[in-house]
């Protein structure tokens, strides 16, 4: 008997001593198989014990009270219930709706006290106060002693820091300073004795941690139960200066859904880990709400929540590692030559950067096959910039992951060639002035992906889609190559005619632009002009740009615009009919203030109406980039993940 006890407790102990998986977003059953309520809470160390706190918001409770709960564990993982240490009442009569949160526990080694501070308002968030608790054990009955501002100023969310000295610091959010304090605790802890800093950012769930001779604050958005993106700031010390505050996060996700409530920093033999210990919220079920905690990438002023997924903790290395599938999809960039480019007149490589982003599980599931989208970006623009490369108006990456982790978007490879030509813009056309891309596209790149990937390497399993330039490439390719792209979506795709070309005096500017040095430094619609007149009007006799302008010396050249209406989709669509009834799913759309966009794929879908061509079109409530990447989050990946094959 004594033989199969010792076995027990070495199991025990072998388990605590080994690395503990932590799951972000999931139940967190604690030694009674309950989900932990301890929401908003904050996390103290005692010997080799940690007491996480937090607001108890469990089923059933009396509603005439407000309830903390603490709970212990060695591994940071295991969790046991210890006590509802806090049951308060009404002691300072602020009615049903009073609010009592944020609760976060400091102990004084000097009294050897407990020492409990809490947010403390009425229903109409007026008080803004803190509260105090007290009690002589850990995980005791504390006892509610009084309530007061901080420093005399108005107080909200509050967080604690407790620094590598032993100090002590409350944090609370100041409404009318439009910003957070630091404040140092007295010497018994039962007040607030001296501010450190103000940090002037409208920020709350206030957090700080101090790592490798830094101070990095973290904080959210004054939102309430909606998520927002949390950012962070740092400074040498904690009285400042405090850098300009940058998202821990991509903002799209909104931090992954959840809240700051503490930083907490685990120091191990041989290493330390920093914990972004976070809230899902979830207000209409409050007892449900979830806890995002995952170790940060930290260090050299910069800070950086990874995408959630499960991971394990040895708490006595201090070491982290993350060992679920990646939430976020990873981007190659790579060179695809081109045969079709060989040649052009601009002088352009044929040697195309191309950007590709490899779904989550791409790594992890190394004989799975995944279906293509094809994105197409806008003029003047490039892959680089939409792939995340560059800081951009789009983040083309991070609005996937986004759409994966949603459920809105299933995993698929996206493939965006660098079209950034000597002309700013190929036009994903065929001329010898640029180069044929509509083969290069629809053939070459598309050979080259699917023997180099994992793809599903058949029609039913690709989808062409793009922006702007990129979207008059997606129709003008699909036209002309069905048989490889049965499905397509374009964004305010521009150029579906030739403009207002025949009428006034044309444009004296592009016909002054000697070589592509001067267009580099002209106007937006110059480029255009030249762009257009590149890839739809080549002359391969008229270097150094090789190319027929519609207008000459003023005069309109009906014969080159004879050619550029040729160019143009809602001319085309007639002679491509039969292509485009052999599509499988057909989808534009525009912003109702991108108005002559707006205006032709009106036109496009009274044509394809006319035809009684299935197809999807919206015009939407913005602008020619303003929502965009909603627009693809919420409508372009869902339109492939329903009309692409996945086996």
């Amino acid at each position: 008997m004594k033989r199969h006890t010792l076995a027990v407790v070495l199991t025990a102990l072998s388990a605590l001593a080994a690395p503990q998986t932590i799951r972000p977003g999931e139940v967190w059953p604690d030694d009674r198989g309950r989900h932990i309520q301890a929401h908003g809470g904050g996390i103290i160390k005692l010997g080799d014990t940690y007491y996480w706190f937090g607001e108890d918001r469990g089923q059933g409770l009396d509603p005439a009270k407000r309830y903390v709960a603490c709970y212990s564990s060695k591994d940071l993982a295991h969790w046991t219930f210890r006590n509802q240490v806090l049951q308060l009442g009404d002691p300072e009569n602020l009615g049903p709706r009073r609010v009592v949160e944020r609760p976060k526990v400091f102990y004084n080694a000097r009294t050897r006290k407990y020492v409990m501070y809490l947010h403390i308002d009425d229903g109409a968030y007026k008080l803004a106060r803190v509260g105090v608790a007290a009690s002589d054990t850990v995980d005791g009955d504390y006892q509610y002693l009084s309530s007061f501002r901080p420093l005399g100023q108005e107080s909200r969310d509050i967080g604690q820091f407790i620094d590598d000295d032993g100090t002590a610091y409350l944090i609370f959010e100041d409404r009318p300073a439009k910003g957070f304090h630091i404040a140092r605790l007295s010497d018994d802890y039962m007040t607030v004795e001296k501010e450190m800093a103000l940090i002037k950012a409208p920020l709350e769930g206030g957090a700080l941690v101090h790592y490798k001779g830094l101070y990095y604050a973290v904080g959210s958005a004054l939102t309430g139960w909606v998520p927002n993106p949390n950012k962070y700031a740092t400074a040498s010390s904690l009285e400042g200066p405090w850098s300009e505050f940058k998202d821990i996060a991509p903002p799209e996700t909104n931090t992954y859904g959840s809240q700051s409530t503490m930083l907490l920093k685990v120091v191990g033999s041989t290493g330390t880990t920093v914990v972004f210990m976070g809230d899902i919220w979830k207000p209409k079920t409050q007892w449900d709400s979830r806890y995002l905690w995952m170790p940060l990438e930290i260090g050299d002023g910069k800070l950086w929540l990874p995408a959630p997924r499960e991971w394990t903790l040895d708490v006595a290395t201090g070491e982290a590692v993350i060992t679920g599938a990646s939430a976020h999809g990873n981007v190659e960039r790579i060179k695809v030559h081109g045969k079709s480019l060989e040649g052009n007149l601009e002088g352009d490589s044929p040697d195309r950067d191309v950007s590709v982003y490899l779904p989550p599980n791409y790594g992890t599931e190394p004989t799975r096959r995944y279906p293509v989208i094809y994105m197409l970006h806008g003029f003047t623009d490039s892959d680089d910039r939409w792939m995340g490369f560059a800081k951009h108006w789009i983040n083309l990456p991070a609005v996937i992951d986004k759409a994966l982790s949603s459920g809105q978007s299933r995993e698929m490879i996206v493939v965006m060639p660098n079209a950034f030509t000597k002309a700013q813009g190929s036009m994903y056309s065929a001329s010898v002035t640029t180069g044929n891309w509509e083969e290069y596209v629809a053939r070459e790149l598309v050979a080259y992906i699917d023997s180099h990937y994992r793809t599903m390497a058949q029609p039913a399993s690709r989808g062409l889609a793009g922006h702007s330039m990129g979207g008059y490439g997606t129709l003008r390719i699909a036209m002309k190559h069905p048989e490889v792209f049965p499905s397509i979506y374009a964004l305010s795709p521009c150029c579906l005619t030739p403009g207002n070309i025949q009428n006034g005096r044309g444009n004296p500017k592009a016909e002054a632009i000697r070589s592509f040095d001067d267009l580099a430094q002209t106007d937006f619609f110059t480029k255009a002009m030249i762009a257009s007149a590149a890839a739809w009007s080549p002359n391969p006799a008229k270097p150094p740009l090789f190319l027929d302008l519609p207008w000459q010396n003023g005069e309109l050249q009906p014969a080159v615009l004879a050619r550029w209406q040729a160019n143009a989709p809602l001319a085309m669509v007639d002679q491509y009919i039969d292509s485009l009834k052999t599509l499988k799913a057909i989808a534009f759309d525009a912003g109702n203030k991108d108005a002559g966009i707006a205006e032709t794929i009106k036109v496009l879908d009274r044509i394809l109406n006319d035809y009684r061509l299935p197809h999807t079109f919206e015009i939407y409530e913005g602008t020619h980039i303003d929502h965009i990447a909603d627009r693809i989050e919420t409508k372009v990946l869902p339109f492939f993940s329903s009309n692409l094959v996945f086996k």
